[in-house]
Parts: structure tokens; sequence; C-alpha cells
């Protein structure tokens, strides 16, 4: 587990967010060269729509989905599982304190 903090720009909803977290994990476990990945979300609309589940309806939603299977074609191996959010601690320990950094 790498820790990682980023801030968006602009206001989105929080399936964009998702998304945008899930992009950013996937370019970071790129750039440090790891080929096999198991990837943890723990918004279950986002997971099954990237293990094809789940279609994407909301045409917003589509260029994220786009670049994270995009991303994701270029591991070895690359599962992306769900983790209900009390289970997700650590991320929501990070998301607090960058909330907290922002405010």
């Amino acid at each position: 587990m790498i820790p990682h903090a980023f801030s968006l720009l602009e206001p989105c909803s929080n399936n964009v967010v998702e998304y945008q977290a899930l992009i950013v994990g996937l370019e970071l476990a790129l750039k440090s060269g790891i080929t096999m990945l198991e990837a943890f979300g723990d918004s279950q609309l986002i997971v099954n729509q990237m293990n094809q589940k789940y279609e994407i309806r909301k045409p917003d939603l589509l260029p994220y989905y786009n670049k994270a299977q995009s991303l994701r074609q270029k591991f070895d191996i690359c599962h992306i599982a769900h983790i209900r959010r009390g289970e997700n601690t650590c991320a929501d320990a990070l998301a607090g304190l960058a909330a907290s950094i922002a405010i």
C-alpha cells in the first residue's frame, strides 16, 4: 500500500472522484514498475463497471472508465475488487486527512 493524496481542481460527483482515484492509483503503480496489481475500491458501482458487470449509464463517466481500462490493460494482471467502506480504514484516514488540510 502506497499512501498518496491528490487534489481535484473542479467540483465533481463522487463517482468521478472514485474514477480519478483509481486512475491515479493505476498510474502510480505503472510508474513504480508494478506488473501485477490487486486494487480495492469501496465504490460498488465503479468496481462493477470496471469488471464489466454494470454498464456505464452516465455519459460523463465514460471518459474516466475508458482511461482506467486503458491503464488496466498495461498490467500483466490487474484485479479490481470491492471492499466495504468499513473495511477501508486506511483510505478513509487518508481522505479525512486530505479533507482537513483543505479546510
